[in-house]
């Protein structure tokens, strides 16, 4: 035991230390996010450890008696599919599980609902029962939220990505336009822990 604590102090454990904060303001139908995510996506894979992304996103609603009823600019369809996204983003907190699901949509982002079964069947570690389950209950409520958030961020252009709370680029001025390393370096400058090899080289 006090062996254990000696080395513990020695050699502290990477992930002992809060994950640097990365916040996505998007739209899940969105080409210029589907960008933004490709260029993205070569960092999960070599930084998952990090840091967390938190997603919300664009739009508008207007509640009554009857419900809620949403307004997404590329369609109901997007709506849906937002719902679906920040679904994936409660139940399923792995980041690289949770980016790995967003990527398969945006394969066929103009085929988005009706990719979600197929892309949570295919997606190892989610299930697509508590995901519809979620959809059904909580889709609404979680998209209302997501929104209010974006309006509260005062965020105006998709994608916009903050850093650690504050607005680190919106995608057509200031963003690393195809350029991971930059995303990449921009983490693990904020990351106060032991940095792992992910961030060194290309």
């Amino acid at each position: 035991m006090k062996l254990f604590f000696l080395l513990f102090l020695l050699f502290p454990l990477t992930f002992c230390q809060d994950p640097v904060n990365l916040h996505l303001y998007a739209m899940s139908k969105c080409p210029d996010c589907t960008s933004w995510e490709t260029v993205f996506s070569p960092v999960v894979s070599k930084i998952p450890t990090i840091f967390t992304l938190d997603i919300d996103f664009f739009g508008s609603y207007e509640s009554s008696e009857d419900g809620i009823t949403f307004t997404c600019p590329h369609g109901e369809t997007e709506c849906i599919g937002d719902m679906y996204e920040l679904c994936a983003r409660k139940y399923f907190e792995d980041d690289f599980v949770f980016f790995a699901f967003i990527m398969c949509l945006d394969e066929d982002r103009e085929n988005i609902p009706n990719n979600v079964r197929a892309c949570a069947e295919n997606t190892t570690g989610m299930s697509w029962t508590t995901l519809a389950k979620c959809y059904n209950s909580e889709g609404e409520t979680l998209l209302k939220n997501s929104i209010d958030n974006t309006n509260n961020a005062g965020v105006d252009w998709a994608p916009t990505i903050f850093l650690q709370g504050k607005k680190y680029c919106e995608w057509h001025q200031y963003c690393p336009v195809d350029d991971w390393q930059g995303f990449r370096d921009a983490i693990c400058n904020a990351y106060t822990g032991t940095k792992p090899s992910g961030c060194y080289g290309s």
